[in-house]
């Protein structure tokens, strides 16, 4: 796959199956479901619930600006409803053997890089479910950070809600966390944090407003834009808290 930026589209969906289950080896936030567009792709699409599709669209196309790895999204329209749709990526769906030989995972330092992405966007779901290994060859894989909608920055609210997340909450959960304590850089990756403080209001309105019109209008778009640019102004300070708690 390789991270390159992508131009957010949309596509109407041909099917809507059956909802992903337990034993697919993935762990989400919400309960997806398979899907196949016009345009002959299979997506993974959550929704269709405003805060939920409006986070997870939104949240990819930051972090892909960001320059992390994640699927090509869509919003998919099927019926009167519009969904976040992911394009599929047919991989390794439990990371954690790759993940502790970090020399078979091509990109590993942007688990590093995804992090800081989350401070920024206030996404307090990062796990070891939510990174997909793509065969890179021979017994190496890329990983592909997934799952975006719980970004309390793209959610109703996000003043409020930013405000009160304790940076204990912003380092990966439970056996992903406790993982990457061991290989910690020193300091978080400068580049990502270079990269997130360019994004100013106007690029971080660029960005969303495609979503926004995707979707008929978000009624909190714009103080989305407002704490996104301030947490970018800050990248610096707030990664440090969650490097250091």
């Amino acid at each position: 796959m390789g991270w390159k930026p992508f131009s957010f589209d949309i596509v109407d969906l041909v099917t809507l199956d059956a909802r992903i289950g337990g034993d697919s080896g993935l762990v989400y936030s919400t309960n997806p479901q398979k899907a196949i567009g016009a345009d002959d792709e299979s997506y993974v699409v959550k929704g269709p619930e405003l805060e939920v599709v409006f986070a997870e669209l939104s949240g990819c196309v930051l972090a892909n600006a960001a320059g992390i790895t994640v699927p090509t999204v869509r919003a998919c329209r099927f019926a009167d409803e519009v969904w976040a749709g992911s394009r599929e990526v047919s991989g390794v769906r439990l990371v954690e053997p790759w993940l502790r030989r970090p020399r078979s995972a091509v990109n590993f330092p942007e688990v590093f890089a995804a992090v800081v992405v989350d401070v920024w966007l206030g996404n307090v779901d990062r796990n070891m479910g939510n990174i997909i290994g793509d065969p890179d060859g021979g017994d190496k894989v890329e990983l592909v950070f997934i799952d975006f909608e719980k970004s309390v920055t793209l959610r109703p609210t996000p003043l409020i809600k930013s405000g009160m997340i304790d940076p204990r909450e912003l380092w990966p959960s439970n056996e992903l966390g406790r993982l990457l304590m061991s290989s910690r850089p020193l300091l978080p990756p400068e580049d990502t944090i270079l990269r997130i403080m360019e994004l100013d209001e106007v690029a971080c309105s660029r960005l969303i407003q495609p979503v926004c019109d995707a979707l008929g209008g978000v009624h909190w778009s714009e103080n989305s834009i407002d704490v996104l640019a301030r947490r970018a102004r800050q990248i610096r300070s707030l990664t440090e808290g969650v490097w250091n708690s």
